[in-house]
């Protein structure tokens, strides 16, 4: 799927060496260019897996964790959790069962990533699920 062939692509950023060597976007700009493919995922036909949810949550998490490997970046200030607020407010379901599965409560990258998307601007629709 298209979605698949995205997230085989996000890869190559969590490489951040191999990114900034080959040059092609301005010093600095190489995350921003993985934020935008994030984007895309929004306007991706719907999914009932939370297979997926999972896949770019993950995703996200690893790209976060070599973020302060490129220039001006640190995972506190990522691009990427706007992006992937608006995907997860597509499935608010599948996102909060993905989060508060029990296996998972127990992870602190993920709670403080639930939490900070839950503070996002543009998480109202998680809130409102949760808040049901």
């Amino acid at each position: 799927t298209l979605g698949e062939k995205l997230l085989e692509h996000l890869k190559s950023w969590e490489d951040p060496k191999r990114i900034m060597e080959q040059r092609i976007w301005k010093p600095g700009k190489e995350p921003q260019v993985a934020a935008a493919t994030i984007e895309l995922f929004e306007f991706l036909p719907s999914t009932k897996s939370t297979d997926f949810v999972e896949k770019l949550i993950q995703a996200t998490i690893r790209l976060e964790q070599v973020l302060p490997l490129y220039k001006n970046y640190s995972s506190v200030a990522s691009p990427y959790r706007t992006p992937l607020a608006r995907y997860l407010c597509r499935y608010p379901e599948l996102t909060m069962s993905f989060f508060l599965a029990e296996q998972r409560l127990t992870n602190d990258s993920l709670n403080e990533l639930m939490q900070d998307l839950l503070r996002s601007k543009d998480a109202q629709i998680l809130r409102d699920y949760i808040s049901r």
